[in-house]
């Protein structure tokens, strides 16, 4: 079958025109999907200008929410139900049996920085994270207060025991920033 020359003539503004319709969906789709964001700070950049103040309640809330952290704190809470004590050391932590499809217990933070960890009650503790020096051991460090909750469940499945850490961690971090925030700006109440 021979293509008849009037056939693309025709035809072409049709192709042209659907072209323009796909790169224009294509630079929303790009637009949309953040090509244009600016890059967000990484986990070893600050947010802060250098120099800049800093609220100690609103860090420890920062730190808080990093992924290995919040693990180390499920461990340790973990070790407590299981055991009715917390461990002596981050080794005896480690060396635990924990549920299946858990990972293995931290020993730094997910930007590389050595957690320290120390029992500090029956069922508090706390982290040390390198402060702005970035070396452990030094004044500068900063302090996470822990407690275990009373009423951590050992009868669930490992990924309903998660989900019930996440909302529990989330919980107390909640309260941690509305203290912190009302020491920032009273409100009366």
């Amino acid at each position: 079958m021979a293509t008849q020359p009037w056939y693309w003539e025709s035809k072409r503004w049709t192709v042209l025109a659907s072209l323009v319709v796909l790169a224009g969906l294509y630079a929303v789709m790009w637009y949309l999907m953040g090509g244009c964001e600016p890059t967000l700070p990484g986990p070893t950049d600050s947010p802060r200008p250098a120099g800049a103040p800093s609220d100690p309640g609103l860090d420890v809330i920062e730190a808080m929410a990093d992924a290995n952290v919040v693990e180390l704190a499920l461990h340790a809470a973990w070790f407590h139900a299981c055991r009715g004590r917390l461990p002596a050391n981050l080794e005896e932590l480690g060396k635990s049996d924990r549920p299946t499809g858990w990972p293995p217990t931290p020993a730094a933070t997910a930007d590389g920085q050595t957690i320290a960890y120390r029992p500090t009650g029956e069922r508090t503790y706390e982290l040390a994270l390198a402060g702005v020096d970035r070396a452990a051991g030094t004044p500068d460090d900063l302090l996470l207060a822990m407690t275990v909750p009373d009423n951590m469940p050992t009868r669930l499945a490992p990924v309903a025991l998660r989900t019930w850490w996440d909302l529990e961690y989330a919980r107390g971090m909640m309260e941690r920033l509305r203290t912190s925030l009302n020491q920032l700006a009273p409100t009366g109440n």
